[in-house]
């Protein structure tokens, strides 16, 4: 029973993986005006990753662009640290047939996350000055999001030990 459980839940967190690439190729092949929305969406969602420091907001305007990458880059190490440690969390709770899959799934959803951050930065900034903020930005983004899926896995193999050893008892 259990490792039915275990195999629907990677089904569902490849299923998520697949999710977020369709979404991508959508918002690629959508008309220019939604276009138009969506890079609004963007450039939105880059102004709250770029929030200021103490520091930085008595004089905002000494902030350079390369002041920004190295922020984005920072928050992202912040949450892809964050992600990583949940994932081994978890790898060491699986059983050992399962260990090999989610490691798979894992690898292949940072490659898939890493590219699609690339495609959409390329197609919004064109490898400008802000790239890099932007494509930090987007994959701090996306790993918040995993994160929360991250997160609830845990929580039900956390459920279902618990369950196993009352059953056992």
């Amino acid at each position: 029973m259990v490792d039915t459980i275990l195999s629907w839940v990677g089904i569902i967190l490849t299923g998520v993986g697949l999710i977020v690439g369709i979404i991508g190729i959508i918002l690629h092949f959508r008309s220019q005006k939604v276009n138009e929305n969506y890079k609004r969406e963007v450039l939105s969602t880059l102004s709250s990753v770029i929030q200021l420091t103490p520091n930085d907001k008595e004089e905002p305007e000494l902030l350079t662009q390369a002041d920004m990458n190295r922020y984005a880059y920072g928050k992202y190490m912040r949450v892809n640290a964050e992600m990583e440690n949940i994932y081994f969390e978890i790898l060491q709770s699986l059983p050992k047939e399962l260990k090999k899959n989610f490691q798979r799934f894992h690898k292949l959803w940072k490659n898939f996350v890493e590219k699609f951050a690339d495609f959409i930065t390329r197609e919004e900034v064109n490898g400008g000055s802000m790239a890099p903020v932007v494509y930090y930005g987007l994959l701090e983004e996306v790993i918040k999001i995993y994160i929360n899926e991250l997160k609830k896995l845990k929580e039900c193999l956390d459920d279902l030990k618990k369950y196993k050893e009352k059953f056992e008892e």
